[in-house]
Protein backbone atom coordinates (compact mmCIF):
# COMPACT_ATOMS: atom_id res chain seq x y z
CA UNK A 1 0.00 0.00 0.00
CA UNK A 2 2.85 2.38 0.87
CA UNK A 3 4.42 1.73 -2.54
CA UNK A 4 1.29 2.71 -4.51
CA UNK A 5 0.72 5.81 -2.37
CA UNK A 6 4.27 7.04 -3.01
CA UNK A 7 3.88 6.37 -6.74
CA UNK A 8 0.74 8.51 -6.78
CA UNK A 9 2.45 11.41 -4.93
CA UNK A 10 5.48 11.26 -7.20
CA UNK A 11 3.34 11.24 -10.36
CA UNK A 12 1.30 14.20 -9.12
CA UNK A 13 4.45 16.28 -8.67
CA UNK A 14 5.47 15.67 -12.30
CA UNK A 15 2.27 17.31 -13.60
CA UNK A 16 2.42 20.39 -11.37
CA UNK A 17 6.01 21.54 -12.13
CA UNK A 18 6.28 24.95 -13.83
CA UNK A 19 8.35 25.18 -17.02
CA UNK A 20 10.86 28.00 -17.53
CA UNK A 21 13.37 29.10 -20.15
CA UNK A 22 15.62 26.43 -21.66
CA UNK A 23 19.27 27.21 -20.76
CA UNK A 24 22.25 25.28 -19.40
CA UNK A 25 21.38 24.75 -15.70
CA UNK A 26 23.88 25.57 -12.94
CA UNK A 27 23.45 22.31 -10.97
CA UNK A 28 26.02 19.50 -10.96
CA UNK A 29 24.17 17.63 -13.81
CA UNK A 30 24.45 14.47 -11.70
CA UNK A 31 21.41 12.72 -13.19
CA UNK A 32 23.48 9.78 -14.54
CA UNK A 33 25.04 8.88 -11.14
CA UNK A 34 23.37 5.55 -10.29
CA UNK A 35 26.15 3.81 -8.37
CA UNK A 36 29.62 5.39 -8.02
CA UNK A 37 29.52 8.81 -6.26
CA UNK A 38 25.71 8.63 -6.29
CA UNK A 39 25.61 10.55 -2.97
CA UNK A 40 25.82 13.66 -5.17
CA UNK A 41 22.37 12.70 -6.56
CA UNK A 42 20.86 11.93 -3.14
CA UNK A 43 22.93 12.31 0.08
CA UNK A 44 21.47 9.12 1.59
CA UNK A 45 23.09 6.94 -1.12
CA UNK A 46 26.41 7.02 0.78
CA UNK A 47 24.97 4.28 3.03
CA UNK A 48 24.54 1.63 0.30
CA UNK A 49 25.17 2.70 -3.32
CA UNK A 50 28.59 4.32 -2.72
CA UNK A 51 29.92 0.96 -1.42
CA UNK A 52 31.81 2.18 1.68
CA UNK A 53 34.78 2.12 2.29
CA UNK A 54 35.75 3.51 -1.13
CA UNK A 55 37.59 6.33 -2.86
CA UNK A 56 35.85 7.41 -6.08
CA UNK A 57 36.25 9.95 -8.88
CA UNK A 58 33.63 11.29 -11.27
CA UNK A 59 34.28 13.76 -14.08
CA UNK A 60 31.85 15.15 -16.68
CA UNK A 61 32.87 17.02 -19.84
CA UNK A 62 29.78 18.97 -20.91
CA UNK A 63 29.59 19.14 -24.74
CA UNK A 64 33.41 19.18 -24.93
CA UNK A 65 36.26 16.98 -26.10
CA UNK A 66 38.04 14.85 -23.51
CA UNK A 67 41.20 16.98 -23.67
CA UNK A 68 39.24 20.12 -22.72
CA UNK A 69 38.71 21.50 -19.23
CA UNK A 70 36.28 19.24 -17.31
CA UNK A 71 32.93 20.87 -16.62
CA UNK A 72 32.63 18.95 -13.32
CA UNK A 73 35.23 17.04 -11.26
CA UNK A 74 34.25 15.25 -8.02
CA UNK A 75 36.54 13.11 -5.83
CA UNK A 76 34.92 11.52 -2.78
CA UNK A 77 35.86 9.20 0.11
CA UNK A 78 32.97 7.32 1.77
CA UNK A 79 33.22 5.68 5.22
CA UNK A 80 30.66 3.84 7.32
CA UNK A 81 30.71 4.71 11.02
CA UNK A 82 28.32 1.91 12.01
CA UNK A 83 25.45 -0.08 10.47
CA UNK A 84 23.15 2.96 10.40
CA UNK A 85 25.52 5.91 9.94
CA UNK A 86 27.84 6.82 7.05
CA UNK A 87 29.65 9.88 5.82
CA UNK A 88 32.00 11.15 3.18
CA UNK A 89 34.43 13.92 2.38
CA UNK A 90 34.95 15.12 -1.18
CA UNK A 91 36.66 17.71 -3.38
CA UNK A 92 34.92 19.23 -6.38
CA UNK A 93 35.50 21.72 -9.19
CA UNK A 94 32.41 22.78 -11.11
CA UNK A 95 32.11 25.11 -14.12
CA UNK A 96 28.57 26.51 -14.37
CA UNK A 97 29.30 28.19 -17.71
CA UNK A 98 29.93 31.58 -16.08
CA UNK A 99 31.43 30.77 -12.68
CA UNK A 100 34.16 28.33 -11.62
CA UNK A 101 33.45 26.78 -8.20
CA UNK A 102 36.21 24.98 -6.27
CA UNK A 103 35.74 23.57 -2.78
CA UNK A 104 34.91 20.68 -0.43
CA UNK A 105 31.83 18.53 0.18
CA UNK A 106 30.80 16.96 3.52
CA UNK A 107 28.22 14.17 3.43
CA UNK A 108 26.34 12.57 6.37
CA UNK A 109 23.60 9.90 6.09
CA UNK A 110 21.55 8.00 8.70
CA UNK A 111 19.10 5.08 8.42
CA UNK A 112 16.39 3.91 10.81
CA UNK A 113 13.85 1.09 10.69
CA UNK A 114 10.10 1.86 10.59
CA UNK A 115 9.07 -1.79 10.78
CA UNK A 116 7.39 -3.99 8.14
CA UNK A 117 10.61 -4.06 6.05
CA UNK A 118 10.43 -0.25 5.70
CA UNK A 119 13.47 1.96 6.32
CA UNK A 120 13.81 5.73 6.41
CA UNK A 121 17.04 7.42 5.31
CA UNK A 122 18.05 11.00 6.15
CA UNK A 123 21.11 12.71 4.67
CA UNK A 124 22.69 16.06 3.94
CA UNK A 125 25.37 17.42 1.62
CA UNK A 126 27.26 20.55 2.70
CA UNK A 127 29.25 22.37 0.01
CA UNK A 128 31.81 25.07 0.87
CA UNK A 129 33.58 26.57 -2.11
CA UNK A 130 35.34 29.53 -3.64
CA UNK A 131 33.56 31.04 -6.64
CA UNK A 132 35.08 33.19 -9.35
CA UNK A 133 34.48 33.99 -13.01
CA UNK A 134 35.28 31.04 -15.27
CA UNK A 135 36.80 33.51 -17.77
CA UNK A 136 38.80 36.16 -15.93
CA UNK A 137 39.25 38.10 -19.21
CA UNK A 138 35.49 38.74 -19.50
CA UNK A 139 34.78 42.45 -20.09
CA UNK A 140 31.18 43.61 -19.61
CA UNK A 141 30.10 46.56 -21.77
CA UNK A 142 27.49 49.00 -20.40
CA UNK A 143 24.91 47.69 -22.83
CA UNK A 144 25.67 44.01 -22.11
CA UNK A 145 22.85 41.69 -21.00
CA UNK A 146 25.23 40.13 -18.42
CA UNK A 147 25.54 43.21 -16.20
CA UNK A 148 24.00 41.28 -13.27
CA UNK A 149 27.03 38.96 -13.13
CA UNK A 150 29.21 39.35 -10.01
CA UNK A 151 32.82 39.76 -11.06
CA UNK A 152 34.12 39.61 -7.47
CA UNK A 153 35.31 36.36 -5.89
CA UNK A 154 32.97 34.83 -3.29
CA UNK A 155 33.20 32.08 -0.68
CA UNK A 156 29.86 30.30 -0.32
CA UNK A 157 28.34 27.49 1.74
CA UNK A 158 25.30 25.57 0.47
CA UNK A 159 23.27 22.92 2.35
CA UNK A 160 21.32 20.22 0.46
CA UNK A 161 19.22 17.81 2.62
CA UNK A 162 17.72 14.56 1.33
CA UNK A 163 15.11 11.97 2.35
CA UNK A 164 14.51 8.40 1.17
CA UNK A 165 12.05 5.63 2.04
CA UNK A 166 12.57 1.98 1.09
CA UNK A 167 10.24 -0.99 1.28
CA UNK A 168 12.08 -4.20 0.44
CA UNK A 169 13.49 -3.48 -3.05
CA UNK A 170 11.33 -0.39 -3.74
CA UNK A 171 12.76 3.09 -3.07
CA UNK A 172 11.46 6.67 -3.30
CA UNK A 173 13.31 9.82 -2.33
CA UNK A 174 13.70 13.56 -2.63
CA UNK A 175 16.62 16.00 -2.45
CA UNK A 176 16.44 19.78 -2.02
CA UNK A 177 19.53 21.14 -3.71
CA UNK A 178 20.83 24.42 -2.26
CA UNK A 179 18.09 24.65 0.37
CA UNK A 180 20.29 27.07 2.35
CA UNK A 181 22.95 29.33 0.77
CA UNK A 182 25.32 31.48 2.84
CA UNK A 183 27.83 33.97 1.44
CA UNK A 184 30.74 33.90 3.92
CA UNK A 185 32.66 36.48 1.86
CA UNK A 186 31.92 38.49 -1.26
CA UNK A 187 28.49 39.03 -2.86
CA UNK A 188 25.72 36.43 -3.02
CA UNK A 189 25.56 34.09 -6.01
CA UNK A 190 22.81 35.24 -8.45
CA UNK A 191 22.97 31.79 -10.11
CA UNK A 192 22.36 29.88 -6.86
CA UNK A 193 18.96 28.62 -7.99
CA UNK A 194 17.54 25.90 -5.77
CA UNK A 195 16.23 22.67 -7.20
CA UNK A 196 14.19 19.68 -6.07
CA UNK A 197 15.13 16.19 -7.29
CA UNK A 198 12.62 13.39 -6.76
CA UNK A 199 12.95 9.77 -7.82
CA UNK A 200 11.42 6.32 -7.59
CA UNK A 201 13.26 3.05 -8.29
CA UNK A 202 12.99 -0.70 -7.78
CA UNK A 203 15.63 -3.43 -7.73
CA UNK A 204 14.96 -6.75 -9.46
CA UNK A 205 17.57 -9.28 -8.18
CA UNK A 206 18.48 -12.46 -10.08
CA UNK A 207 21.41 -14.80 -10.72
CA UNK A 208 23.67 -14.32 -13.76
CA UNK A 209 26.50 -16.81 -14.41
CA UNK A 210 26.31 -17.93 -10.79
CA UNK A 211 26.66 -14.40 -9.37
CA UNK A 212 24.05 -12.18 -7.67
CA UNK A 213 22.90 -9.53 -10.16
CA UNK A 214 20.24 -6.81 -10.12
CA UNK A 215 18.33 -4.67 -12.61
CA UNK A 216 17.35 -1.19 -11.33
CA UNK A 217 15.04 1.11 -13.34
CA UNK A 218 14.72 4.63 -11.94
CA UNK A 219 12.39 7.51 -12.82
CA UNK A 220 13.34 11.03 -11.69
CA UNK A 221 12.29 14.69 -11.87
CA UNK A 222 14.61 17.68 -11.47
CA UNK A 223 12.71 20.93 -10.92
CA UNK A 224 15.25 23.80 -11.09
CA UNK A 225 14.11 27.31 -10.22
CA UNK A 226 14.11 29.43 -13.38
CA UNK A 227 14.59 26.50 -15.78
CA UNK A 228 12.56 23.79 -17.49
CA UNK A 229 11.72 20.83 -15.27
CA UNK A 230 13.80 17.85 -16.36
CA UNK A 231 12.16 14.44 -16.62
CA UNK A 232 14.33 11.37 -17.07
CA UNK A 233 14.69 7.65 -16.64
CA UNK A 234 17.76 5.52 -15.87
CA UNK A 235 18.30 1.78 -15.95
CA UNK A 236 21.26 -0.02 -14.37
CA UNK A 237 22.31 -3.67 -14.75
CA UNK A 238 24.75 -4.44 -11.92
CA UNK A 239 27.02 -7.51 -11.82
CA UNK A 240 30.05 -8.12 -9.55
CA UNK A 241 32.33 -7.97 -12.62
CA UNK A 242 30.65 -5.31 -14.78
CA UNK A 243 27.72 -2.91 -15.12
CA UNK A 244 25.72 -1.46 -18.00
CA UNK A 245 23.52 1.61 -17.78
CA UNK A 246 21.31 3.61 -20.10
CA UNK A 247 18.95 6.51 -19.73
CA UNK A 248 17.14 9.46 -21.20
CA UNK A 249 16.80 13.08 -20.03
CA UNK A 250 14.36 15.29 -21.91
CA UNK A 251 16.91 18.16 -21.87
CA UNK A 252 20.31 16.45 -22.16
CA UNK A 253 19.19 13.51 -24.32
CA UNK A 254 19.88 9.76 -24.26
CA UNK A 255 22.93 8.25 -22.56
CA UNK A 256 24.75 4.93 -22.61
CA UNK A 257 27.51 3.77 -20.27
CA UNK A 258 29.35 0.67 -19.13
CA UNK A 259 32.12 -0.30 -16.74
CA UNK A 260 34.16 -3.18 -15.37
CA UNK A 261 35.36 -4.21 -11.90
CA UNK A 262 38.93 -5.49 -11.68
CA UNK A 263 40.11 -7.81 -8.88
CA UNK A 264 36.97 -6.88 -6.86
CA UNK A 265 38.73 -3.61 -5.98
CA UNK A 266 38.94 -1.19 -8.92
CA UNK A 267 35.90 -0.11 -10.94
CA UNK A 268 36.33 1.88 -14.16
CA UNK A 269 33.45 3.10 -16.32
CA UNK A 270 32.52 5.62 -18.99
CA UNK A 271 29.35 7.17 -20.38
CA UNK A 272 28.31 9.09 -23.50
CA UNK A 273 25.33 11.45 -23.63
CA UNK A 274 23.93 12.69 -26.96
CA UNK A 275 22.01 16.00 -27.08
CA UNK A 276 18.65 15.82 -28.87
CA UNK A 277 16.82 18.91 -27.56
CA UNK A 278 16.16 21.51 -30.29
CA UNK A 279 18.16 24.12 -28.36
CA UNK A 280 21.31 21.95 -27.97
CA UNK A 281 21.01 19.39 -30.78
CA UNK A 282 24.05 20.85 -32.58
CA UNK A 283 26.32 20.39 -29.52
CA UNK A 284 28.93 17.63 -29.29
CA UNK A 285 28.30 14.56 -27.07
CA UNK A 286 28.96 14.78 -23.33
CA UNK A 287 31.57 12.48 -21.75
CA UNK A 288 31.54 11.07 -18.21
CA UNK A 289 34.29 9.04 -16.50
CA UNK A 290 34.02 7.16 -13.19
CA UNK A 291 36.84 5.44 -11.27
CA UNK A 292 36.43 3.83 -7.84
CA UNK A 293 38.78 1.95 -5.50
CA UNK A 294 37.07 -0.28 -2.92
CA UNK A 295 39.31 -0.23 0.16
CA UNK A 296 37.27 -2.95 1.86
CA UNK A 297 33.61 -3.76 2.43
CA UNK A 298 32.70 -2.75 5.97
CA UNK A 299 31.13 -5.10 8.50
CA UNK A 300 30.54 -4.47 12.18
CA UNK A 301 30.91 -7.16 14.86
CA UNK A 302 28.08 -7.84 17.26
CA UNK A 303 28.44 -7.02 20.97
CA UNK A 304 30.16 -9.82 22.91
CA UNK A 305 27.88 -12.00 25.10
CA UNK A 306 28.35 -12.37 28.85
CA UNK A 307 30.74 -15.15 29.89
CA UNK A 308 29.15 -18.33 31.21
CA UNK A 309 29.55 -19.13 34.91
CA UNK A 310 32.33 -21.61 35.73
CA UNK A 311 31.45 -25.23 36.34
CA UNK A 312 30.48 -26.34 39.84
CA UNK A 313 33.71 -28.26 40.44
CA UNK A 314 35.75 -25.15 39.53
CA UNK A 315 34.00 -23.27 42.36
CA UNK A 316 34.94 -25.83 45.00
CA UNK A 317 37.56 -24.83 47.60
CA UNK A 318 41.16 -25.63 46.87
CA UNK A 319 41.38 -28.18 49.69
CA UNK A 320 38.51 -30.23 48.26
CA UNK A 321 39.98 -30.15 44.74
CA UNK A 322 43.40 -31.32 45.88
CA UNK A 323 42.20 -33.89 48.42
CA UNK A 324 43.18 -37.31 47.03
CA UNK A 325 40.75 -40.20 47.11
CA UNK A 326 41.49 -43.67 48.49
CA UNK A 327 42.02 -45.02 45.00
CA UNK A 328 44.56 -42.25 44.25
CA UNK A 329 46.39 -43.03 47.48
CA UNK A 330 46.71 -46.68 46.53
CA UNK A 331 48.06 -45.87 43.08
CA UNK A 332 50.52 -43.33 44.48
CA UNK A 333 51.84 -45.88 47.01
CA UNK A 334 52.38 -48.47 44.29
CA UNK A 335 54.26 -45.98 42.11
CA UNK A 336 56.40 -44.85 45.04
CA UNK A 337 57.50 -48.43 45.70
CA UNK A 338 58.63 -48.80 42.08
CA UNK A 339 60.81 -45.68 42.15
CA UNK A 340 64.59 -46.31 42.22
CA UNK A 341 66.67 -44.71 44.95
CA UNK A 342 68.05 -41.29 44.03
CA UNK A 343 71.80 -41.06 43.23
CA UNK A 344 73.63 -37.92 44.43
CA UNK A 345 75.70 -36.50 41.51
CA UNK A 346 79.45 -36.10 41.98
CA UNK A 347 80.75 -32.55 42.34
CA UNK A 348 83.36 -31.67 39.63
CA UNK A 349 86.92 -31.11 40.79
CA UNK A 350 88.76 -27.79 40.57
CA UNK A 351 90.81 -29.00 37.61
CA UNK A 352 87.68 -29.95 35.69
CA UNK A 353 86.11 -26.56 36.42
CA UNK A 354 89.30 -24.79 35.22
CA UNK A 355 89.35 -26.78 31.95
CA UNK A 356 85.66 -26.02 31.35
CA UNK A 357 86.28 -22.28 31.85
CA UNK A 358 89.27 -22.31 29.48
CA UNK A 359 87.26 -24.07 26.78
CA UNK A 360 84.39 -21.58 27.23
CA UNK A 361 86.78 -18.60 26.97
CA UNK A 362 88.43 -20.08 23.83
CA UNK A 363 85.05 -20.45 22.15
CA UNK A 364 84.19 -16.82 23.01
CA UNK A 365 87.51 -15.61 21.58
CA UNK A 366 87.00 -17.60 18.38
CA UNK A 367 83.46 -16.22 18.00
CA UNK A 368 84.77 -12.65 18.43
CA UNK A 369 87.51 -13.23 15.85
CA UNK A 370 85.01 -14.69 13.34
CA UNK A 371 82.56 -11.81 13.92
CA UNK A 372 85.32 -9.22 13.43
CA UNK A 373 86.45 -10.90 10.19
CA UNK A 374 82.87 -11.04 8.91
CA UNK A 375 82.38 -7.35 9.74
CA UNK A 376 85.56 -6.37 7.88
CA UNK A 377 84.53 -8.48 4.85
CA UNK A 378 81.05 -6.89 4.80
CA UNK A 379 82.58 -3.41 4.99
CA UNK A 380 84.91 -4.26 2.08
CA UNK A 381 82.05 -5.59 -0.05
CA UNK A 382 79.88 -2.59 0.79
CA UNK A 383 82.69 -0.22 -0.20
CA UNK A 384 83.11 -1.98 -3.54
CA UNK A 385 79.33 -1.87 -4.13
CA UNK A 386 79.22 1.87 -3.32
CA UNK A 387 82.06 2.61 -5.74
CA UNK A 388 80.41 0.58 -8.50
CA UNK A 389 77.04 2.25 -7.87
CA UNK A 390 78.66 5.69 -8.04
CA UNK A 391 80.40 4.78 -11.30
CA UNK A 392 77.12 3.46 -12.71
CA UNK A 393 75.28 6.63 -11.67
CA UNK A 394 77.95 8.87 -13.25
CA UNK A 395 77.87 6.82 -16.46
CA UNK A 396 74.05 6.93 -16.56
CA UNK A 397 74.12 10.70 -16.07
CA UNK A 398 76.66 11.11 -18.88
CA UNK A 399 74.59 8.86 -21.15
CA UNK A 400 71.47 10.86 -20.33
CA UNK A 401 73.24 14.15 -21.10
CA UNK A 402 74.55 12.76 -24.39
CA UNK A 403 71.12 11.46 -25.35
CA UNK A 404 69.50 14.78 -24.47
CA UNK A 405 72.06 16.70 -26.51
CA UNK A 406 71.53 14.35 -29.44
CA UNK A 407 67.74 14.83 -29.26
CA UNK A 408 68.16 18.57 -28.89
CA UNK A 409 70.37 18.75 -31.98
CA UNK A 410 67.89 16.64 -33.94
CA UNK A 411 65.05 18.92 -32.88
CA UNK A 412 67.04 22.02 -33.83
CA UNK A 413 67.83 20.56 -37.25
CA UNK A 414 64.18 19.59 -37.79
CA UNK A 415 63.00 23.05 -36.67
CA UNK A 416 65.47 24.71 -39.01
CA UNK A 417 64.21 22.53 -41.86
CA UNK A 418 60.60 23.30 -41.05
CA UNK A 419 61.37 27.03 -40.74
CA UNK A 420 63.08 26.94 -44.12
CA UNK A 421 60.08 25.19 -45.72
CA UNK A 422 57.68 27.61 -44.02
CA UNK A 423 59.73 30.61 -45.22
CA UNK A 424 59.60 29.35 -48.78
CA UNK A 425 55.83 28.85 -48.54
CA UNK A 426 55.33 32.31 -47.02
CA UNK A 427 57.23 34.01 -49.87
CA UNK A 428 55.48 32.18 -52.72
CA UNK A 429 53.14 34.09 -54.95
CA UNK A 430 49.52 33.00 -54.94
CA UNK A 431 47.63 32.07 -58.09
CA UNK A 432 44.02 32.88 -57.37
CA UNK A 433 41.32 30.35 -58.16
CA UNK A 434 38.13 31.37 -59.97
CA UNK A 435 35.69 33.25 -57.70
CA UNK A 436 38.07 32.90 -54.77
CA UNK A 437 37.78 35.58 -52.08
CA UNK A 438 41.32 36.57 -51.15
CA UNK A 439 43.00 39.70 -49.78
CA UNK A 440 46.72 40.42 -49.41
CA UNK A 441 48.74 43.18 -47.75
CA UNK A 442 52.47 43.78 -47.73
CA UNK A 443 52.54 43.98 -43.94
CA UNK A 444 50.30 44.71 -40.95
CA UNK A 445 51.43 46.12 -37.61
CA UNK A 446 51.79 43.40 -34.97
CA UNK A 447 50.76 40.55 -37.28
CA UNK A 448 52.99 37.58 -38.07
CA UNK A 449 53.32 36.89 -41.82
CA UNK A 450 51.07 34.09 -42.99
CA UNK A 451 47.63 33.12 -44.27
CA UNK A 452 44.71 33.90 -41.92
CA UNK A 453 41.38 32.02 -42.24
CA UNK A 454 38.85 34.84 -41.78
CA UNK A 455 35.40 34.02 -40.34
CA UNK A 456 33.94 37.55 -40.10
CA UNK A 457 34.74 41.29 -40.04
CA UNK A 458 33.05 43.76 -37.65
CA UNK A 459 32.92 47.51 -37.42
CA UNK A 460 30.84 47.46 -34.19
CA UNK A 461 32.51 46.32 -31.00
CA UNK A 462 29.31 44.86 -29.49
CA UNK A 463 28.69 42.51 -32.44
CA UNK A 464 32.38 41.61 -32.56
CA UNK A 465 32.39 40.58 -28.88
CA UNK A 466 29.14 38.59 -29.19
CA UNK A 467 30.57 36.73 -32.22
CA UNK A 468 33.77 35.88 -30.34
CA UNK A 469 31.71 34.57 -27.41
CA UNK A 470 29.60 32.43 -29.75
CA UNK A 471 32.69 30.83 -31.34
CA UNK A 472 34.21 30.06 -27.96
CA UNK A 473 30.91 28.54 -26.86
CA UNK A 474 31.23 26.10 -29.77
CA UNK A 475 34.59 24.94 -28.47
CA UNK A 476 36.70 26.99 -30.94
CA UNK A 477 39.71 29.20 -30.11
CA UNK A 478 39.35 32.21 -32.45
CA UNK A 479 41.82 35.06 -32.79
CA UNK A 480 41.38 38.64 -34.00
CA UNK A 481 43.25 41.74 -35.10
CA UNK A 482 42.31 45.37 -35.66
CA UNK A 483 43.24 47.24 -38.85
CA UNK A 484 43.70 50.96 -38.41
CA UNK A 485 43.45 51.41 -42.18
CA UNK A 486 39.71 50.72 -42.27
CA UNK A 487 38.77 50.56 -38.57
CA UNK A 488 37.51 46.93 -38.69
CA UNK A 489 38.04 43.97 -36.35
CA UNK A 490 38.99 40.80 -38.27
CA UNK A 491 38.07 37.47 -36.59
CA UNK A 492 40.10 34.46 -37.78
CA UNK A 493 39.98 30.78 -36.84
CA UNK A 494 43.67 29.94 -37.43
CA UNK A 495 46.86 31.12 -39.13
CA UNK A 496 48.72 28.93 -41.69
CA UNK A 497 52.16 29.02 -43.30
CA UNK A 498 50.98 28.08 -46.81
CA UNK A 499 48.07 28.87 -49.09
CA UNK A 500 47.44 25.14 -49.58
CA UNK A 501 46.90 24.60 -45.83
CA UNK A 502 44.59 27.62 -45.65
CA UNK A 503 42.55 26.47 -48.66
CA UNK A 504 42.25 22.95 -47.26
CA UNK A 505 40.89 24.30 -43.97
CA UNK A 506 38.52 26.67 -45.80
CA UNK A 507 37.16 23.96 -48.14
CA UNK A 508 36.65 21.48 -45.24
CA UNK A 509 34.70 24.10 -43.24
CA UNK A 510 37.52 24.08 -40.68
CA UNK A 511 37.26 20.29 -40.36
CA UNK A 512 33.48 20.54 -40.08
CA UNK A 513 33.56 22.84 -37.06
CA UNK A 514 32.37 26.04 -38.81
CA UNK A 515 29.65 25.89 -41.47
CA UNK A 516 29.51 29.57 -42.52
CA UNK A 517 31.60 31.29 -45.24
CA UNK A 518 35.38 31.57 -44.80
CA UNK A 519 38.01 33.50 -46.80
CA UNK A 520 41.77 34.05 -46.72
CA UNK A 521 43.70 37.17 -45.67
CA UNK A 522 47.45 37.16 -46.31
CA UNK A 523 50.21 39.19 -44.63
CA UNK A 524 53.46 39.01 -46.60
Amino acid sequence: MLRYFLLFVFGSISFTCVAQDVELPTDFRQHNLNQINSSLFNPTFSLDRNLPRSLALWSRWQWQSIDGDPTTLFVNYTQKLNENLAGGLGFFQHNTGIYLQTGLNLNVAWAGSLGDNTTIYLGVNIFSFDQKLADEQLVLLPESELQSINTENSFLTQISPGLRLTSKTFSVGITVQNAVSLALSGPDDPESNGSVIGFISNDFPFQLWGNPTFFRPQLYLNAISGFDTQVGINALLGHPQFWVQGGYNDFYGPSLGLGVTLAKKIAIGGLLEFPTDNEISEEDPTFELTVSYLIGKQTFAKKPQLEEEPLLEEKLPAKEKTKPSKENKTVDNIEDTKKAPEVTPKRPSRRQLRLQEERRQDSIDQALIAANAARKEKYRLDSIARVREEQRRIQAKQDSIATAKSKEMALLREKARQDSIAQVELNKDVDLLPNERYEEVAKEDGLEPGFYLIANVFGTKKYYENFMKTLKGRGLSPGSFYRTVNGYNYVYLQRYNSINEARKARDSKFNGKYQDKLWIFRVR
